[in-house]
């Protein structure tokens, strides 16, 4: 059944397990838990729903601090916040540039000075 293979899947971190699984929901779940797990985002590639799939590659890039998986994002929105998430913890203004929206930008590169207490 689905969970079963969903769980090994999980439970061995190995997605191409993630293949039996027949619902498209949870076989999304099963790519995007071992990605998470992993933090290898290549697995995210897998995620048939763009949302889900790059806020798996948003994930990933925050907590390994990699900006440049910001931009494998489909969704430009979330590529921003990716990078206007990674600017402020490395408090680097720099990385803002990587954001496509003006407003994004503009509230990446303020928060980034006040971290660092310009």
């Amino acid at each position: 059944s689905d969970i079963c293979f969903g769980d090994i899947a999980e439970a061995e971190n190995n997605f191409n397990l993630c293949v039996k699984v027949q619902n498209p929901i949870e076989t999304d779940r099963c790519y995007n838990t071992i990605a998470l797990n992993t933090s290898k985002a290549d697995a995210c590639s897998y995620i048939g729903n763009e949302t889900t799939r790059d806020n798996c590659i948003r994930k990933i890039a925050v907590t390994t601090l990699n900006e440049t998986l910001c931009e494998e994002t489909i969704s430009v929105v979330i590529g921003d916040l990716c990078f206007k998430k990674i600017a402020e913890l490395k408090k680097d203004v720099e990385i803002c540039n990587g954001a496509s929206y003006y407003d994004i930008k503009e509230a990446c590169r303020n928060n980034v000075r006040k971290l660092l207490g310009e």
